[in-house]
């Protein structure tokens, strides 16, 4: 027999108590089996512990890092509703078109000016874009991906996989015709459609980049994937600031000296070198303007044509004449009073004063004046639509109520006049016709709506050129109409939608949607 003891623990205890046996030696023999046994039981006892700890360890470890990517996913989903809630017009599109969507629009927001002198509108946004609390974040961080913290990838990041538009129901994927049809069949404050958003975190304590960290092929990295859905909500026109000066395509440069006393809308900053004066905004956005209402038909015996055979009105009135017969009523509530303002409709084609002539409208009374010219006012010619006493009527100018010898009493509002430019600029045409243009002083106290027209304000003197609110294609430049006396040209007195008393149909265009929060959470499987 081999005196070699074996190599496994188990043999060796018995040829240890082999070999005790052939020594006679029972009681040395026991003692020292036991003691190996106990030694060897001990060992295994410790392995298994230590085995056990490890595994333990690296499932609390996997644990931990399942629960911090799904917090990483977490933080993705509320930064990428965020960035739609700032861009609110991309939740219309799918993931795909984003780029492209954002690529050819320009900044919008709403900018003020808070300091204690004039600012133009590029200056406005220059200085919001540095300030720190301008969301940095751009279509590419969420197609890319993004680091929670780019100075400390161990915290995480995420990448937006998918975004798409849905029904209402969240069964089909809208095209944009679709959209638009679901929209329309809407109210303001509905939804008429659905984002739904796929974003997935990512957790890697070992990357060293943003493509190390976004990985889904390395071991070490830890994923959770969300799927949210939200609301895209039909939005209300009158959320939108009301502008007191709105320009739809300043394609020249526009005075650069002059200054509005108003709310400024613009699509964006590009040739408007117009001064905004503190404590008013400048609000960059692809909305569009209202239609033009509908002009009353010829026939109709209260649709009066003004001036002479052409037209063309170059001398003093006041309107409505006592002949005319109100359009309509509008009923408007002041100071909890209900007031039935009469409302008369005139067809002009141009309108020039220059030597003393006014156009007045008596208060308390709405004019709408349908041109279908131009509109050239100089030395101190105004349209005047003031609250001030007249032969047959008083104007409370602190209550703005008008009371006629009748006993009847009405409304004054700055809003009572409303100027609708229906001429279309011809092809071939100069960029500044057709045009509203007032020189020398002259104002025109009311709401100018004229989407195809060139307006301006020259050399205004003791005026402020257009007093309530005007929306115009373009603001003209010095050489034709504008002025760079450093004048005010505009103030801004109309700051309410329901006060032009336009109808339901009256509202912006390509308004973006409000974005909802989210409505339907879920966590998926990462394939």
């Amino acid at each position: 027999m081999s005196h070699k003891p074996p190599e496994s623990p188990l043999k060796s205890l018995l040829w240890l108590w082999q070999k005790a046996v052939n020594h006679k030696n029972k009681e040395a023999g026991n003692t020292l089996i036991i003691a190996i046994s106990l030694g060897v039981l001990l060992v295994g006892a410790t392995s298994t512990m230590v085995f056990t700890s490890s595994r333990n360890r690296t499932n609390v470890t996997s644990d931990e890092m399942s629960v911090r990517a799904q917090e990483v996913a977490e933080l993705g989903i509320t930064r990428a509703v965020d960035f739609l809630a700032q861009n609110p017009k991309l939740a219309e599109y799918a993931l795909a078109e984003w780029s492209t969507v954002s690529g050819s629009s320009t900044v919008e927001g709403t900018f003020s000016n808070t300091s204690s002198s004039n600012q133009t509108c590029s200056n406005l946004v220059s200085a919001s874009s540095g300030s720190s609390s301008t969301t940095s974040f751009s279509v590419d961080d969420f197609e890319n991906g993004q680091a929670v913290d780019a100075n400390k990838l161990n915290s995480g990041g995420f990448q937006l996989l998918s975004y798409l538009v849905r029904d209402s129901n969240n069964s089909n994927n809208l095209t944009s015709s679709q959209l638009q049809t679901a929209r329309s069949n809407v109210s303001v404050g509905q939804t008429y459609a659905l984002g739904e958003m796929i974003l997935r975190g990512s957790l890697n304590p070992n990357a060293t980049s943003l493509t190390e960290l976004l990985n889904d092929d390395d071991a070490m990295s830890s994923k959770s994937q969300i799927r949210v859905l939200m609301p895209l909500i039909k939005p209300d026109p009158s959320s939108m600031q009301f502008p007191g000066v709105w320009i739809s395509d300043q394609s020249i440069q526009s005075p650069t000296n002059s200054q509005i006393d108003a709310t400024l809308l613009a699509p964006s900053c590009d040739n408007i070198g117009l001064n905004i004066i503190p404590g008013n905004n400048v609000i960059l956005s692809r909305a569009t303007f209202p239609p033009l209402p509908p002009e009353p038909e010829a026939s109709n015996p209260r649709y009066y044509q003004l001036g002479d055979s052409s037209g063309n009105l170059t001398s003093s009135i006041t309107l409505p004449r006592s002949t005319d017969l109100p359009m309509r009523t509008e009923t408007v509530r002041h100071n909890g009073v209900d007031y039935e303002i009469q409302v008369y409709e005139y067809k002009v084609n141009n309108i020039d004063y220059n030597g003393g002539s006014t156009l007045k409208i008596i208060p308390g009374r709405k004019v709408v004046l349908n041109l279908h010219g131009n509109i050239s006012l100089g030395g101190s010619q105004t349209i005047e639509n003031t609250c001030t006493n007249g032969t047959g009527y008083t104007c409370n100018t602190s209550t703005n109520v008008v009371t006629y010898t009748s006993g009847a009493t009405s409304l004054y509002r700055n809003s009572n006049l409303v100027i609708l430019g229906r001429k279309q600029r011809a092809s071939g045409d100069p960029v500044t016709q057709p045009n509203i243009c007032l020189s020398g002083g002259a104002q025109i106290f009311g709401f100018v709506f004229a989407p195809d027209y060139a307006v301006g304000a020259a050399g205004t003197g003791g005026g402020n050129g257009f007093i309530g609110a005007v929306w115009a294609r373009l603001f003209n430049p010095p050489s034709t109409c504008g002025s760079n006396t450093g004048q005010v040209v505009a103030i801004q007195e109309i700051d309410d939608w329901d006060a032009l008393g336009m109808g339901e149909d009256f509202v912006p265009g390509n308004l973006p949607p409000r974005v909802g929060a989210v409505s339907q959470w879920q966590r998926e499987g990462i394939n």
